[in-house]
């Protein structure tokens, strides 16, 4: 044979398969060391010199404490495989974890060289993000800063949007900004909500929605850096969801008597600002300033209107509007003072100069003390109703025949004292739904403290698609242990109570399952289980790292592993802290796979596709494979006689699975039984 007996060909031989393996300068021998009993610097198997070995053997070196040999190790299994990876190959199909560079930060900083260690961290984390990369980062910056004394000022907040004393007619805002320091920043609040951060940065933008109440919100937002600094600032955002007052005269000119014009006098206050006057289709603008509006203006009359339709906006768009009846005449004289229907004092002050010194005027003036009329406030809606909206509004007008009305209030959060008494308001108002029964009074007073009062009950349904029984249905399967030690009793149960509490997903009991993932998924879709639960609880001396995850019931396959893998890590770990490890695998699964609500833009008939508004500038976080809800809301039932809704009903049309996203929409698939023919466009959608 060739190559038999040939010296050269044999170290020829030896050296190519050195080069393809990529240990052409193997580290000398290392025996093992024994420190308390413990033998640390063993693997499994023959060492062959290969990455993965170095690698396991370094990290066995470094749960010893022994530093030098551990960084040697790591360097070597480095230099021959350099990227920080979750699931990387090493023979055969064998799969495994492999950090080197995040584990020889960690091994660095145990020696005291946190500036390298830092660095080796900080390549860690920009490769792949892992929990225990992040802890230690913050901890050797931490150590750091401390060292050189290099922490000398308070965190920054710089708020994008929205600007100071913003005003809005939502009942939501979402607070953009950036949390700086001149080290780094580790936490940040919204509205008293942790805004998540995983890892100490420099800067960090930050967003979050935030509920509003009407009139004054102030939303604090506070910030602290590692070293414990803190700051703090309130973003006040007003929010107006009352419409304009409106108060209107309904004088007939002689030009109607013809059918040809009307003179339309009124009143409007608005604390926002009157922007805009509608009569008919016929709209005027006004300065957005302009609290109080007094308005005349010669609107042609169409053949055959028998009443005007009068809406006044204020700048924010909220809208109050009035109806007010033509009355013909025809062959009387037109008398002025007998046709005020709604204001008979308003002709005092008719010819007035437009200032504020009419209203003054009839506010200072003596009302008869024997007023025993009171005021009066009716209801376009029923006071008792039933409604899928998270906002209703509520329309009706106060009236006073003797001196007027001069207060309005409603909810406790508006107070409004009128400078203008007048014997009738019109009023119309945004009222914000909590979900079940909703309470909301309405009080007015005359100007001699008269008062009227209505209550008004709105029970508010959520659609079953947006309820926790139709939310993502999980299976708490196990966390395998690599020892048998009781450090992670009750984890479990911890991270079950926490699912079960939050609002994100609905936790089912399947009792035992079998130890193989693929049997117990069949359980579980035979259950309809949307996912398996699932993880491994890995303790290395002192500290935990706990993985989850999700399996699909439906595909069979793991739903993080194409994204991201849900980590969480600490070191000497107790009952509370663990409790701590299962509230966080909770919120970042939560965070992961948000709630967004959507609507179908268009279906794609034949291909059992739709398009729904749900893109990446919605949400970041959405995530292919992803199923969504459709659904529509029915009709409401009602009451053939009082016209008062009875009921609403929701159906549930399909269930679909996001495949492709976009900025602005996404495609998703259909699949069950889901008939396409049913879904329209504006059918609402949300992730499941």
């Amino acid at each position: 044979m060739f190559y038999s007996l040939c010296p050269f060909r044999a170290t020829a031989l030896f050296v190519i398969i050195s080069m393809l393996t990529g240990c052409n300068n193997p580290l000398p021998e290392r025996p093992p060391e024994i420190r308390n009993g413990e033998l640390y610097g063993e693997t499994e198997g023959l060492f062959r010199h290969q990455w993965w070995n170095y690698y396991e053997r370094g990290l066995s070196f470094a749960d010893g404490g022994f530093w030098p040999k551990a960084e040697a190790d790591l360097r070597e299994a480095m230099r021959q495989r350099y990227k920080d990876q979750w699931r990387a190959r090493t023979y055969g199909m064998h799969l495994g974890e492999y950090f080197p560079h995040r584990e020889l930060g960690v091994v660095l900083y145990k020696q005291g060289d946190l500036k390298q260690a830092i660095q080796e961290l900080e390549i860690s984390w920009n490769m792949t993000k892992s929990a225990k990369a992040a802890f230690y980062l913050d901890k050797a910056r931490k150590a750091r800063i401390e060292e050189e004394q290099s922490d000398t000022a308070r965190p920054e907040i710089i708020i994008h949007s929205p600007k100071e004393d913003f005003l809005t007619g939502k009942f939501s805002i979402l607070i953009k900004g950036k949390a700086k320091d001149d080290q780094y920043v580790r936490h940040i609040k919204v509205a008293n909500k942790v805004f998540r951060v995983d890892v100490s940065e420099q800067e960090i933008d930050f967003q979050m929605e935030v509920a509003l109440r009407p009139g004054e919100n102030k939303i604090p937002i506070q910030i602290k850096d590692l070293a414990g600094k803190h700051s703090e600032k309130f973003v006040s955002v007003n929010v107006d969801n009352l419409g304009p007052l409106v108060s209107l005269d309904e004088s007939l000119s002689e030009d109607a008597v013809a059918g040809k014009t009307i003179l339309l006098k009124g009143y409007a206050f608005d604390d926002s600002g009157v922007a805009e006057l509608e009569v008919n289709g016929q709209k005027f603008s006004y300065n957005h300033n302009l609290k109080e509006l007094y308005f005349e203006k010669r609107i042609e009359i169409q053949p055959g209107k028998t009443e005007l339709l009068v809406t006044l906006r204020d700048r924010l768009g909220n809208e109050t509007s009035a109806k007010t009846a033509l009355i013909h005449r025809s062959g009387e004289k037109a008398d002025r003072t007998l046709l005020l229907a709604e204001n008979s004092r308003y002709q005092e002050m008719a010819d007035m100069p437009k200032t504020g010194q009419s209203s003054d005027l009839l506010a200072q003036s003596s009302p008869s003390l024997s007023d025993s009329i009171l005021p009066e406030i009716k209801l376009k809606c029923p006071e008792n109703l039933i409604t899928y909206l998270d906002a209703f509004v509520i329309e009706g007008t106060i009236e006073d025949k003797e001196s007027g009305v001069s207060f309005f209030s409603f909810e406790d959060e508006e107070n409004i004292s009128l400078k203008t008494p007048r014997k009738k308001y019109h009023f119309a108002f945004i009222a914000p739904l909590k979900e079940g029964e909703n309470t909301i009074e309405i009080y007015a007073r005359d100007a001699h403290g008269n008062p009227d009062s209505k209550r008004i009950r709105i029970m508010r349904k959520v659609p079953h698609a947006e309820r926790i029984e139709s939310r993502l249905e999980l299976a708490v399967y196990r966390f395998d242990k690599e020892s048998d030690s009781d450090s992670g009793k009750g984890f479990d149960k911890d991270l079950k109570a926490s699912l079960k509490q939050g609002e994100r997903f609905k936790v089912r009991e399947l009792g035992m399952l079998p130890k193989d993932i693929y049997e117990a998924s069949k359980i579980g879709e035979s259950r309809d289980i949307d996912y398996i639960l699932y993880g491994d609880f890995i303790e290395r001396g002192d500290t935990v790292t706990i993985y989850a995850s999700l399996w699909d019931t439906e595909t069979d396959e793991d739903f993080f592993s194409k994204t991201l893998m849900i980590d969480v890590y600490e070191e000497n770990v107790n009952a509370d802290k663990l409790r701590e490890m299962a509230n966080m695998i909770h919120l970042k699964m939560a965070d992961e796979l948000p709630l967004v609500k959507g609507i179908v833009q268009k279906t794609i008939k034949g291909k059992k596709r739709i398009i729904v508004d749900i893109g990446t500038e919605k949400e970041k976080k959405i995530k292919e494979g992803m199923k969504l809800i459709v659904y529509k809301l029915d009709d409401p039932i009602m009451d053939e006689t009082t016209g008062e809704v009875l009921d609403w009903n929701d159906v549930q049309l399909a269930k679909a699975r996001i495949r492709r996203i976009r900025d602005t929409f996404s495609i998703a698939l259909l699949y069950g039984d889901a008939n396409e023919t049913a879904i329209q466009p504006e059918h609402n959608v949300i992730t499941q």
